[in-house]
Parts: structure tokens; sequence; C-alpha cells
């Protein structure tokens, strides 16, 4: 079998695509003219340059291939990127599902939990939860719900369509710092306070195994969670400050922080600035609880996760590692000891 991976050289699709390799597949990845294949050089796949934003690319990527695994997608919270996420995350998704339609192929398609819930009590929700609108305007949750109805409506004119909702991933790995970029933030002491809701996890690793089987197992018109580390922001940040010896975060009281954020969306309005992303949909989403279950996808397709805390842990020696933050205390030195012990314990 032969599968074509866009997103391939983004943190959650190069572990997919190491996973699909690892599988005995045949892979061929979709990259920009301008993208750093990285370590995926070395896997033997096959490259098409091109762009999820152009049909015609998509045209010669897609030749001979038996399914697609579309990851490409845009993270961002920052209100200036709302058409880009239109353009990358919906019209992106649009052309690949077209473009699958052509051919007759399977598609696994990249969702989010960000498409389920949120709850203003913690309360985990499963794949069977209506859909809420949202009453507030969070450009990246919207991006998500319309890439994935797209997906769905798909399926339900007979292409063969899988959707999976991952978490927010962590793990190693994340080179161009999307969503484990807090706990840099964390490690560089630039992160002192958090919100009051919480959101539901997953490693990254685990997650690009699901993938193989889902392309498998998976039921075709079905969503799949790959989540179930349901966390509030306070309870990640002890687990941090745990694991690393470095400062406790205190919780950001929601008036404050929607006068902070107002306060950053006036400075964006006048000009650029470093924190634009702290804005009042991110607030609002950050005051909820994106809580899910991933007991379907355990009992479909085999999804496993590991514990919470290694999760935790190796993201954050994956940054120290790559230099990204120094290890300032004994316990990230004992993190780093350890790990190298391990490597060349494997190595042996």
């Amino acid at each position: 079998m032969r599968v074509l991976v866009t997103g391939a050289t983004g943190f959650l699709g190069s572990w997919v695509t190491r996973e699909f390799v690892r599988a005995g597949r045949r892979v061929r990845i979709l990259a920009r003219p301008r993208s750093r294949l990285g370590d995926l050089g070395r896997l033997g796949v096959e490259v098409a340059r091109g762009d999820v934003l152009s049909p015609e690319s998509l045209v010669l990527a897609t030749a001979g291939v038996d399914a697609i695994v579309h990851c490409a997608g845009l993270l961002s919270l920052n209100p200036r990127e709302r058409e880009a996420l239109q353009r990358v995350n919906v019209e992106g998704t649009r052309n690949v599902l077209q473009a699958a339609a052509s051919r007759g192929v399977r598609v696994v398609h990249t969702s989010s939990i960000a498409t389920i819930g949120p709850t203003a009590e913690p309360r985990t929700l499963d794949e069977g939860a209506p859909s809420v609108p949202l009453a507030f305007d969070y450009a990246y949750a919207v991006s998500k719900r319309q890439s994935e109805e797209l997906a769905l409506s798909h399926a339900r004119q007979g292409l063969d369509v899988v959707v999976l909702n991952p978490g927010i991933v962590l793990g190693p790995g994340d080179v161009n710092y999307g969503s484990t970029l807090f706990i840099l933030h964390y490690l560089r002491r630039e992160l002192w306070a958090h919100l009051g809701g919480g959101a539901s996890f997953a490693d990254v690793r685990d997650v690009a195994c699901a993938y193989v089987t889902a392309l498998d197992r998976g039921r075709s018109g079905e969503r799949y969670v790959l989540a179930g580390m349901n966390r509030s922001f306070g309870e990640v940040q002890e687990d941090l400050r745990r694991i690393t010896g470095l400062h406790r975060s205190a919780p950001l009281p929601q008036p404050l922080a929607e006068w902070m954020a107002l306060w950053s969306q006036v400075g964006a309005a006048l000009g650029r600035h470093p924190f634009e992303a702290f804005n009042a949909p991110v607030v609002r989403w950050g005051s909820l609880f994106n809580y899910c279950s991933s007991r379907k996808a355990e009992t479909e397709i085999g999804y496993r996760t590991r514990d919470f805390s290694t999760t935790l842990t190796d993201t954050v020696v994956d940054h120290i590692r790559r230099g990204a933050a120094r290890a300032t205390t004994i316990e990230l030195q004992g993190l780093l000891g350890r790990a190298a012990r391990a490597s060349e314990s494997v190595a042996g």
C-alpha cells in the first residue's frame, strides 16, 4: 500500500510518517518547496513537492496512492491568522478531499478535540456529544469545525473518510514549537500563571500509532478521539513544577485575564506585539474544559496512551536537549542524566 501524508514535516505529521514507514507501508509525503525534511529524508520516503492549497500539485502527488493521510493544518491563536486558518484548514482540506474523490481512495482526516465541547464545568465528552455553537469567535476552533464537517459531508456522499480528533499533542520532536510551546515558556520562566479551564492531552507517539490502525480498521464516516489525558491547566503546571523543580504557577483570575486580553487586542489594533495570542477568545476558551474520552478509539482501533508524567517528562527533556531551554535545577539535570543513560542502554 502506498500512502500519501500531507503535513509530514510538522510535529504530528512527522511522527505519523515514521509510524507508517515502521509498519512497512510505502510512503509519499507532500512537502512545500521550501520545507525542510529533517530526518524524514533518511526514511526512504518519496517526496512530492506541492501544497494543499495547490489542486494541481495534489493531482500529481496523489497519482498511484492507495490512501491519503491528511495531517496538514495551521495551529494559531493569533487573530491576524484568521484568513490563513481558513485557507489552510478549510480550503486545503477541501482540495485534499476533492483529490481523493477523483482517485477513489481512502482518507484519514486530522481534526481536533476543539470540535467537541467545551463545557463550563469539567465534564468528559465523546464523539456522540451534540455540536454546540460557540458563544464567542475562536478562529482556530471554527476552522477545525468547518474542515471536519467537510470531511464528514464527503463521507456521507460516499467517499471513504475516517476522522481523527487528537487532543493537545505533547512529546518530543516539536521543533517548530506549536502545541508544546507553553512548556517551553514554563522552562524559560516566562509562564507564571494559568487559566481556570482544562483540556485533554495526548502523546504524539501514541496518536501517530493510532493513525496506522485507523487506516486499516477505522470505519468510514466515523470520528475517533485520540486524547484521554484530561488535566486542568493548573494540574499541568503543578506536574511541571514537580518534574522540573522550577516555580509554582498561580491561577489567573478570569476578570484580570479578560482585562489583559482586552488590552492585548487594543495593542494589536495599533501594531504587532508579542502577546497577540493572549486575546479574548483564547482567554474564554482557556476558562472552559475540553475534556474527552477516547474509549471508542481504544475499542475500535486499539488506541493506547502512556502515563501523562512520562509524556510531560519526555517533552521537557527534548526541549532542553535541543538547546531551547537550560537545565537550571537539580531535577532537570537528573532528567537529562537518566535520559542519556537510557539512550546509551538502547544503543548498546
